[in-house]
């Protein structure tokens, strides 16, 4: 059966898509989860975060075989995802060959919130447009800033030039379920106090989950005009994140050419 693979940035980025995991294992479509850096800021293990998450899949059904953990495994720091693209491409590649038969890939949407999300989206899209066979791509909106200023931000607000907006609407009894899920994550309670009125609000009044399709030939340019969400917060600038995106376009291009030219020379031996 086609699998499907969740790509998160961090530990507590599932929050985004609880709706659709819970789709998946209830339909039993074979899933697994991917975190691709280690949540902290230094590359080291976060015990505390890793255990908050394991305890809302769990709830989830989603089992510990089912969780990969390549930012750990590669101390890949919270914010440094663009300075790992390539490291985090060959393990994340390795493992979609493991896996076998993947056929779908959820992730962050490009939108410009947090630098770890925009560069997990251009992955993501790397990773698709290589595989030999067709993987579908899907993005998950958290959190972005068109418009605004300073700290403030939209939470679960979908950007058109994204593509098509894909809408489910969510149930009264799973809805309660998110709602309590969100303060498993103990360790983050100073993020989460800012982010749970707007969740609330999404949640009691628009009550939905938001994907849209990930096109893997788009052009990487700014997510929207003005400054992006995590250039107002200081935590980097989309002139650095597009400059490690072209290094790694230019290694791809040196990488296949090279897995090319070994090709045809097995082929004429």
């Amino acid at each position: 059966m086609k699998k499907s693979i969740f790509f998160f940035a961090h530990y507590d980025d599932e929050f985004g898509v609880y709706e659709d995991i819970r789709i998946h294992i209830v339909q039993k479509i074979p899933i697994h989860i991917v975190y691709v850096t280690s949540s902290s800021l230094n590359g080291s293990k976060n015990i505390i975060r890793e255990k908050e998450s394991l305890s809302v899949l769990k709830k989830l059904g989603v089992s510990r075989n089912q969780i990969s953990f390549v930012g750990k495994e590669l101390s890949i720091p919270d914010l440094a995802l663009k300075n790992h693209l390539m490291t985090a491409f060959i393990r994340c590649k390795s493992l979609i060959k493991k896996l076998g038969d993947v056929k779908t890939i959820y992730t962050h949407a490009y939108e410009g919130g947090h630098p770890d999300h925009d560069a997990l989206n251009f992955l993501c899209s790397k990773l698709i447009s290589t595989n030999k066979s067709i993987i579908n791509g899907w993005q998950f909106p958290l959190y972005c800033g068109p418009g605004l200023v300073g700290p403030f931000f939209f939470l679960f607000k979908p950007l058109k030039r994204n593509g098509k907006i894909i809408k489910k609407k969510l149930e009264k009894i799973y809805i309660r379920l998110y709602l309590k899920l969100v303060f498993t994550y103990k360790s983050q309670l100073r993020t989460f106090i800012g982010l749970f009125p707007f969740y609330l609000f999404h949640m009691i009044f628009i009550k939905n989950s938001i994907i849209q399709k990930i096109n893997p030939k788009k052009k990487y340019m700014r997510p929207h005009k003005g400054k992006l969400l995590y250039e107002r917060r200081g935590m980097d600038n989309f002139k650095s994140l597009k400059l490690k995106m072209n290094e790694f376009e230019i290694w791809l291009k040196k990488s296949s050419k090279v897995n090319s030219l070994k090709k045809s020379k097995l082929t004429s031996s």
